[in-house]
Order: C-alpha cells, then structure tokens, then sequence
C-alpha cells in the first residue's frame, strides 16, 4: 500500500497536476457565480431533493457528481452545479488513501473505489477529495466506507504549473460504515488484505483469477469473476 501511495502521490502530486502555462490562479468564486447560494436557496442533492447545505441539512453528494464534468485550465474551471456546493455543508461517502502515515490521521485524500484506485487507474483531479480533520477526529486506517459530513471547499489554485485539490472537506463528523465498494468483486475480503504493504499495481493473491470451469473450457471470464479489472 505504501508503493501504491508514493506512485499516486507523484501522479497527482498530492492532487497536481503538471505543465501550466499561464500561471493562472483562482483562489475564491465571484459572487455573480455564487447566486445560487444567496439566503433562501437551497442545493440540490443527489437524492433531487433541495438541501440547505447546514450541519443540520447537509447536501448528499457523491464522488461520481464531483467529476461529472472536464476539467480545463481557465480561470474559473467549475461548472454551475459544482459552484453552488461552495462552502455548503455536504455528506459523501468513499474510501480513505492516507498521504503518509496510517495512524492518528488528520489529513488525507477520499476516493471513489479502494478497489479501482489500488488495482485500476489512478482517479482524475475531480474525482479525489481532501479531506481534513480537526485533532478530535484523527483516526487510523480503515478500509471500509466512510461517511464524512463538513463544509466544502471549491478552489483552483496553482503553483510552479501544480494544480492543488479541487476539493477540499473539513470534516465534522466522520462514520465508519460497511465495506461496500461499487468497483470490487463481489467475493473480494478487504480483510484478508495488507493495504499497508501492498504493492503499486500488486493484485491481492486471495482473488483467483478466472472462474475454475470456465478456465478448464478455455472460456473467457468477464472482470468482474476474474476478481479484478
């Protein structure tokens, strides 16, 4: 797990991404394009139902929203449906990948797939959140859903041609919920898994890789019975 988080790191560069041109740098949203936040109005979550984006009517949201859209360099990269989540407290669920360290973590990035990221390719620049955590909140590594509720950050900042986290989560409440990735197997264990010393690209060796009598009649498997992409 360890080689898999250095490679990711170098790939996004802690969410970079290399070879502006320009230099250009957004650090906060114009108010003609945060109308959609004016008092009265609400968000609409991913259940289509409008939200207030409080602590107490957060915005559900998921990953597969977050990164609906291409991300181009311009000055204001965001799409309309993105821009409105700025600052709004919303709830997503996803999987943790630790910068570093695998206890007492306060920071750290949120994916879509444990599974895809580990084993498939690594996640696009608006398809990973940071999150970070007040001290109160610092935790060890987990392998199974979380549910993390908090304020949004929407920014695009760059940096010597780096591009920052898109998205930023500052958590005020974190739920450890079962294991239930959408991208892995259906007989997949994550416990039987040592994610701190997994290897970049390394399979784990419990998923075998055809189905026996399929592999017996020389039968093509699809993925998912392979255990793997």
């Amino acid at each position: 797990m360890f080689g898999f988080l250095v490679l990711l790191a170098l790939t996004l560069t802690l969410g970079s991404v290399p070879g502006c041109q320009d230099g250009s740098s957004l650090s906060g949203l114009g108010t003609s394009e945060m109308a959609s936040n004016a008092p009265g109005q609400g968000v609409v979550g991913a259940d289509g139902r409008l939200h207030a984006g409080t602590a107490t009517d957060p915005v559900p949201i998921d990953i597969d929203f977050l990164g609906s859209w291409t991300f181009e360099r311009k000055e204001n990269p965001f799409p309309p449906q993105v821009v409105a989540l700025q600052d709004k407290v919303v709830r997503i669920r996803g999987f943790m990948l630790p910068d570093l360290g695998f206890e007492k973590i306060r920071t750290f990035h949120l994916v879509r797939s444990l599974w895809g990221c580990c084993f498939g390719a690594a996640p696009r620049i608006n398809e990973i959140l940071r999150i970070e955590l007040p001290p109160a909140l610092a935790m060890d590594y987990s392998y199974t859903t979380l549910e993390i509720t908090g304020p949004l950050l929407v920014q695009y900042q760059e940096e010597d041609g780096l591009i920052d986290d898109l998205y930023i989560l500052n958590a005020l409440e974190v739920k450890e919920l079962a294991y239930d990735d959408p991208e892995a197997p259906e007989d997949f264990d994550p416990s039987q898994v040592d994610w701190r010393n997994l290897e970049a690209g390394q399979r784990p060796p419990l998923m075998p890789k055809r189905i026996p009598n399929l592999e017996e009649d020389g039968q093509e498997t699809s993925s998912k019975n392979r255990g793997g992409p």
